[in-house]
Protein backbone atom coordinates (compact mmCIF):
# COMPACT_ATOMS: atom_id res chain seq x y z
CA UNK A 1 0.00 0.00 0.00
CA UNK A 2 1.42 3.36 -0.67
CA UNK A 3 0.43 6.42 0.50
CA UNK A 4 1.43 10.66 -0.68
CA UNK A 5 2.06 12.68 1.54
CA UNK A 6 2.52 16.73 0.09
CA UNK A 7 4.92 18.51 2.05
CA UNK A 8 4.47 22.73 1.37
CA UNK A 9 7.07 25.14 2.77
CA UNK A 10 6.34 28.95 1.29
CA UNK A 11 6.45 28.17 -2.25
CA UNK A 12 8.28 25.06 -2.60
CA UNK A 13 6.00 21.81 -2.70
CA UNK A 14 7.44 18.40 -2.36
CA UNK A 15 6.19 14.98 -2.94
CA UNK A 16 7.38 12.30 -1.24
CA UNK A 17 6.20 8.84 -1.60
CA UNK A 18 6.04 6.24 1.68
CA UNK A 19 5.98 2.81 1.17
CA UNK A 20 4.56 0.45 4.00
CA UNK A 21 5.77 -2.94 3.85
CA UNK A 22 3.81 -5.95 4.67
CA UNK A 23 6.43 -8.50 6.42
CA UNK A 24 5.61 -12.22 6.40
CA UNK A 25 4.69 -13.97 9.84
CA UNK A 26 7.80 -15.85 10.44
CA UNK A 27 6.36 -19.23 12.61
CA UNK A 28 8.95 -21.35 14.16
CA UNK A 29 7.30 -24.86 14.59
CA UNK A 30 9.32 -26.91 17.14
CA UNK A 31 9.89 -30.64 16.82
CA UNK A 32 10.28 -32.48 19.89
CA UNK A 33 13.01 -35.71 19.70
CA UNK A 34 12.28 -39.06 21.40
CA UNK A 35 11.29 -39.36 25.73
CA UNK A 36 9.89 -35.43 25.71
CA UNK A 37 6.88 -33.67 23.95
CA UNK A 38 6.43 -29.92 23.13
CA UNK A 39 6.92 -28.40 26.73
CA UNK A 40 10.80 -29.38 26.16
CA UNK A 41 10.72 -26.09 23.97
CA UNK A 42 9.53 -24.14 27.00
CA UNK A 43 12.52 -22.12 28.37
CA UNK A 44 13.89 -22.01 24.47
CA UNK A 45 10.70 -19.84 23.59
CA UNK A 46 11.52 -17.50 26.51
CA UNK A 47 14.17 -15.93 24.76
CA UNK A 48 13.15 -15.76 21.11
CA UNK A 49 12.61 -12.70 19.00
CA UNK A 50 9.05 -11.34 19.47
CA UNK A 51 9.26 -11.05 15.70
CA UNK A 52 9.20 -14.92 15.93
CA UNK A 53 5.56 -16.81 16.16
CA UNK A 54 6.78 -20.06 17.90
CA UNK A 55 4.58 -23.00 17.34
CA UNK A 56 4.81 -25.98 19.91
CA UNK A 57 3.46 -29.41 18.42
CA UNK A 58 2.84 -32.27 20.62
CA UNK A 59 3.30 -35.80 18.48
CA UNK A 60 1.36 -38.87 19.26
CA UNK A 61 2.27 -41.60 21.36
CA UNK A 62 3.60 -40.09 24.54
CA UNK A 63 0.38 -40.23 26.19
CA UNK A 64 0.05 -44.07 27.82
CA UNK A 65 -3.43 -44.00 26.66
CA UNK A 66 -2.06 -44.29 23.14
CA UNK A 67 -1.61 -46.93 21.10
CA UNK A 68 2.40 -46.65 20.84
CA UNK A 69 2.26 -49.88 18.35
CA UNK A 70 0.53 -48.07 15.98
CA UNK A 71 3.02 -44.84 16.34
CA UNK A 72 5.24 -44.87 13.25
CA UNK A 73 7.47 -42.19 11.46
CA UNK A 74 4.26 -41.67 8.81
CA UNK A 75 1.37 -41.34 11.33
CA UNK A 76 4.07 -38.84 13.60
CA UNK A 77 4.79 -37.03 10.29
CA UNK A 78 0.91 -36.51 9.77
CA UNK A 79 0.47 -35.28 12.69
CA UNK A 80 2.88 -32.70 12.20
CA UNK A 81 1.17 -31.56 8.80
CA UNK A 82 -2.22 -30.94 10.74
CA UNK A 83 -0.55 -28.96 12.93
CA UNK A 84 0.77 -26.65 10.93
CA UNK A 85 -1.35 -27.02 7.69
CA UNK A 86 -3.60 -23.38 8.76
CA UNK A 87 -0.36 -21.71 9.32
CA UNK A 88 -0.39 -17.94 7.54
CA UNK A 89 3.81 -16.90 6.69
CA UNK A 90 6.23 -18.88 6.25
CA UNK A 91 7.62 -21.89 8.33
CA UNK A 92 10.71 -22.59 9.91
CA UNK A 93 11.45 -25.91 11.73
CA UNK A 94 13.51 -26.81 14.53
CA UNK A 95 13.97 -30.60 14.96
CA UNK A 96 15.83 -32.02 17.71
CA UNK A 97 17.28 -35.29 17.77
CA UNK A 98 14.67 -37.87 15.86
CA UNK A 99 12.46 -35.09 15.17
CA UNK A 100 14.77 -34.19 12.33
CA UNK A 101 13.24 -37.94 10.64
CA UNK A 102 9.19 -36.55 11.29
CA UNK A 103 10.28 -33.29 9.60
CA UNK A 104 11.75 -34.48 6.57
CA UNK A 105 9.14 -37.21 6.21
CA UNK A 106 6.51 -34.15 6.42
CA UNK A 107 8.00 -32.83 3.35
CA UNK A 108 7.43 -36.15 1.78
CA UNK A 109 3.93 -35.85 2.78
CA UNK A 110 2.43 -32.26 2.63
CA UNK A 111 5.47 -30.49 0.67
CA UNK A 112 4.68 -26.43 0.51
CA UNK A 113 6.23 -23.33 -0.67
CA UNK A 114 5.88 -22.30 3.07
CA UNK A 115 8.45 -24.16 4.08
CA UNK A 116 11.67 -21.70 4.38
CA UNK A 117 14.19 -23.77 6.92
CA UNK A 118 14.62 -26.54 8.66
CA UNK A 119 17.36 -26.40 11.51
CA UNK A 120 18.41 -30.01 13.03
CA UNK A 121 19.57 -29.68 16.66
CA UNK A 122 21.84 -32.51 17.57
CA UNK A 123 19.39 -34.27 15.20
CA UNK A 124 19.37 -37.04 12.17
CA UNK A 125 18.83 -35.69 8.79
CA UNK A 126 17.65 -38.99 6.90
CA UNK A 127 17.62 -38.98 3.51
CA UNK A 128 15.41 -40.38 0.63
CA UNK A 129 15.28 -44.43 1.61
CA UNK A 130 16.78 -44.02 4.74
CA UNK A 131 15.69 -44.77 8.24
CA UNK A 132 15.44 -42.45 11.45
CA UNK A 133 18.92 -43.88 13.18
CA UNK A 134 20.71 -45.22 10.32
CA UNK A 135 23.79 -42.90 10.47
CA UNK A 136 24.43 -43.39 14.55
CA UNK A 137 27.34 -45.81 16.04
CA UNK A 138 27.09 -48.96 17.68
CA UNK A 139 28.65 -46.26 20.71
CA UNK A 140 25.58 -44.29 20.38
CA UNK A 141 22.75 -46.72 20.67
CA UNK A 142 24.66 -48.20 23.51
CA UNK A 143 24.80 -45.04 25.40
CA UNK A 144 20.91 -44.88 24.68
CA UNK A 145 20.55 -47.79 26.52
CA UNK A 146 21.86 -47.17 29.26
CA UNK A 147 18.99 -45.82 30.67
CA UNK A 148 16.24 -46.92 28.22
CA UNK A 149 14.59 -50.58 27.92
CA UNK A 150 12.02 -51.99 25.81
CA UNK A 151 8.64 -53.14 26.81
CA UNK A 152 7.53 -55.88 24.24
CA UNK A 153 4.02 -55.72 26.02
CA UNK A 154 3.48 -51.92 25.81
CA UNK A 155 5.33 -51.44 22.08
CA UNK A 156 6.87 -48.41 24.03
CA UNK A 157 11.06 -47.82 24.98
CA UNK A 158 10.73 -47.44 29.18
CA UNK A 159 12.94 -45.33 30.85
CA UNK A 160 14.10 -47.51 33.48
CA UNK A 161 17.12 -45.80 35.08
CA UNK A 162 16.47 -42.67 35.52
CA UNK A 163 20.18 -41.50 36.83
CA UNK A 164 21.58 -43.14 33.97
CA UNK A 165 19.15 -41.40 31.64
CA UNK A 166 20.64 -38.33 32.81
CA UNK A 167 23.69 -38.85 32.32
CA UNK A 168 23.59 -40.28 29.12
CA UNK A 169 20.98 -37.33 27.68
CA UNK A 170 21.92 -34.33 29.42
CA UNK A 171 25.24 -35.00 31.50
CA UNK A 172 25.59 -31.15 31.44
CA UNK A 173 22.72 -30.56 33.47
CA UNK A 174 22.71 -28.64 36.33
CA UNK A 175 20.28 -30.30 39.37
CA UNK A 176 17.87 -27.71 38.37
CA UNK A 177 17.59 -29.10 35.21
CA UNK A 178 17.78 -32.68 36.30
CA UNK A 179 14.59 -32.23 37.89
CA UNK A 180 13.19 -30.27 34.65
CA UNK A 181 14.51 -33.82 33.08
CA UNK A 182 12.96 -36.00 35.52
CA UNK A 183 9.52 -34.14 35.03
CA UNK A 184 9.66 -33.86 31.67
CA UNK A 185 10.75 -37.42 30.05
CA UNK A 186 8.69 -40.15 28.59
CA UNK A 187 8.16 -43.22 27.33
CA UNK A 188 8.76 -43.54 23.68
CA UNK A 189 6.64 -44.96 21.43
CA UNK A 190 9.36 -47.76 19.37
CA UNK A 191 8.48 -48.30 15.91
CA UNK A 192 9.16 -44.73 14.31
CA UNK A 193 13.16 -45.52 13.62
CA UNK A 194 11.82 -48.57 11.60
CA UNK A 195 9.99 -46.54 8.58
CA UNK A 196 12.01 -45.26 5.69
CA UNK A 197 12.15 -41.38 4.65
CA UNK A 198 10.16 -40.41 1.67
CA UNK A 199 10.50 -37.27 -0.15
CA UNK A 200 10.65 -35.68 -3.51
CA UNK A 201 14.39 -34.57 -3.47
CA UNK A 202 13.01 -31.31 -5.22
CA UNK A 203 11.08 -30.39 -2.61
CA UNK A 204 13.70 -30.57 -0.16
CA UNK A 205 16.44 -29.12 -2.09
CA UNK A 206 15.10 -25.54 -2.15
CA UNK A 207 14.54 -25.34 1.54
CA UNK A 208 17.26 -23.79 3.78
CA UNK A 209 19.00 -26.33 5.70
CA UNK A 210 21.22 -25.63 9.35
CA UNK A 211 22.65 -27.68 11.57
CA UNK A 212 23.50 -27.07 15.61
CA UNK A 213 26.30 -29.52 16.45
CA UNK A 214 26.13 -30.59 20.17
CA UNK A 215 29.50 -31.10 20.91
CA UNK A 216 28.92 -33.36 24.20
CA UNK A 217 26.54 -35.58 22.93
CA UNK A 218 26.86 -38.84 24.28
CA UNK A 219 23.01 -39.98 22.23
CA UNK A 220 23.81 -38.68 18.74
CA UNK A 221 27.77 -38.46 19.01
CA UNK A 222 29.55 -35.34 17.43
CA UNK A 223 30.98 -37.76 15.03
CA UNK A 224 27.77 -39.05 13.96
CA UNK A 225 26.40 -35.65 13.83
CA UNK A 226 29.07 -34.35 11.58
CA UNK A 227 28.14 -37.62 9.43
CA UNK A 228 24.53 -36.56 9.03
CA UNK A 229 25.26 -33.02 8.18
CA UNK A 230 27.96 -33.51 5.55
CA UNK A 231 24.79 -35.59 3.51
CA UNK A 232 21.86 -33.17 4.45
CA UNK A 233 23.02 -30.76 1.65
CA UNK A 234 23.74 -28.42 5.07
CA UNK A 235 24.05 -24.23 4.47
CA UNK A 236 25.23 -23.28 7.98
CA UNK A 237 26.38 -25.11 10.90
CA UNK A 238 26.59 -23.63 14.48
CA UNK A 239 28.17 -25.10 17.54
CA UNK A 240 27.12 -25.87 21.39
CA UNK A 241 29.14 -27.27 24.48
CA UNK A 242 26.51 -28.98 25.43
CA UNK A 243 24.93 -32.86 25.60
CA UNK A 244 21.87 -33.85 23.85
CA UNK A 245 19.60 -31.35 24.98
CA UNK A 246 20.62 -27.76 24.62
CA UNK A 247 17.20 -26.43 24.93
CA UNK A 248 17.44 -27.51 28.29
CA UNK A 249 21.01 -26.38 29.45
CA UNK A 250 21.63 -23.51 27.53
CA UNK A 251 18.35 -22.23 26.39
CA UNK A 252 19.25 -19.01 25.56
CA UNK A 253 22.44 -19.78 23.50
CA UNK A 254 20.35 -22.04 20.99
CA UNK A 255 17.49 -19.20 21.20
CA UNK A 256 19.82 -16.82 19.84
CA UNK A 257 21.24 -19.22 16.92
CA UNK A 258 17.32 -19.73 16.11
CA UNK A 259 16.60 -16.02 16.11
CA UNK A 260 19.38 -15.38 14.01
CA UNK A 261 18.57 -18.08 11.39
CA UNK A 262 14.78 -17.29 11.02
CA UNK A 263 15.12 -13.33 10.96
CA UNK A 264 18.29 -13.19 8.81
CA UNK A 265 17.98 -15.94 6.53
CA UNK A 266 19.80 -13.55 3.43
CA UNK A 267 22.96 -13.84 6.13
CA UNK A 268 23.22 -17.65 6.19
Amino acid sequence: MKKTVFICTGLLFSAATFTTKVFATENLVFVHGAHFNAESWKQVSGSLSSNIQPVFVDLPGRMESENAEIITLSSSAKSLCREIKALEGNIHFAAHSQGGAIVNQAVGLCPSNQFQSITYITAVAPQQGETAFGSLSKQDEANYFEGVRYNETSHRMVIGDSTKFAETFAQDANEKQKDILQRLSLSEPAHIAEEKVAFEPSNMERIKKHYVFASNDKIISLESQLKIAKNAQIKSVYAMQTGHLPMLTDSEGLARILNSIVLYPSQK
